[in-house]
């Protein structure tokens, strides 16, 4: 998660990774090894794998470009990692224990005809996606920062039913839904606190923003690579506000 420059080019990324796993699990079932990438011209690199399913994995990268349909990326590329032969739910154990894929993990996806580079743009193209879709349901309430505090009073004042509901909304990888139920939380929240609640994008009480945002692509995907990122939430929560403030790079 995937995270892909990091944010701009999850779509090629996605048709790179599939075209590599495709030729992997064929190679697979023919009791072949897959040729390495720099084997391939670059037509066969961008076009369809023998059989012609390449145009329908054209339609599916298109798809992938909007932020609020994440999901059906990832299930193609846990389908397509599966195929190969791969155990995707260890690569993601892995991933999230050491923030991290090892050499030896990435040797073994090579031997499967999926080259390094393939498997790193296509985690930090969903990373980026889901910091997006973060950075999108979170401004409404302030931030991280904000979301934690809503958090934190939804969970003693919502019953079990409400939680649940909320937690379906917000984990559907629907923008709009998943907005729609933290600005209504944060609504609440303020009635219950005698506050008179906020327009949801009007402008707030302060100064103009001190946050700086990122000058280039570059600097996003290094920030997103330090390993603070992971283990502090502090970290991310500032990388996630400069994110948001770097909207000419989207």
């Amino acid at each position: 998660m995937n995270e892909a420059t990091s944010v701009q080019l999850t779509a090629d990324d996605e048709a790179q990774f599939r075209a590599d796993t495709t030729r992997a699990a064929e190679a697979s079932a023919k009791g072949e090894q897959a040729p390495p990438e720099s084997e391939k011209d670059e037509t066969e690199v961008e076009g369809a794998p023998e059989g012609g399913e390449g145009t329908e994995g054209s339609e599916g990268s298109e798809g992938d470009l909007k932020i609020d349909e994440p999901a059906p990326s990832d299930d193609e590329a846990r389908k397509q990692v599966a195929d190969a032969g791969l155990d995707w739910d260890a690569l993601n154990g892995e991933y999230a224990e050491k923030g991290g894929l090892s050499d030896d993990t990435y040797a073994a996806l090579e031997a499967k005809g999926i080259p390094r580079k393939a498997v790193d743009r296509y985690i930090a193209g969903t990373i980026a996606e889901n910091e997006r879709f973060l950075s999108a349901v979170q401004e409404p309430v302030g931030g991280a920062t904000g979301y934690a505090e809503l958090v934190k009073w939804g969970a003693s004042n919502l019953s079990p039913a409400e939680i649940t509901a909320y937690n379906k909304a917000v984990e559907s990888n629907d923008t709009a839904t998943a907005k729609l139920a933290v600005e209504g939380l944060k609504a609440r929240m303020e009635k219950a606190k005698g506050k008179t609640p906020g327009l949801i994008n009007g402008k707030g009480g302060g100064g103009g923003s001190s946050v700086k945002p990122f000058a280039s692509q570059f600097e996003v995907t290094k920030a997103m690579s330090h390993p603070d990122y992971r283990r502090d939430p502090g970290y991310r929560a500032k990388v996630q506000e400069r994110l948001k403030a770097s909207q000419n790079l989207f």
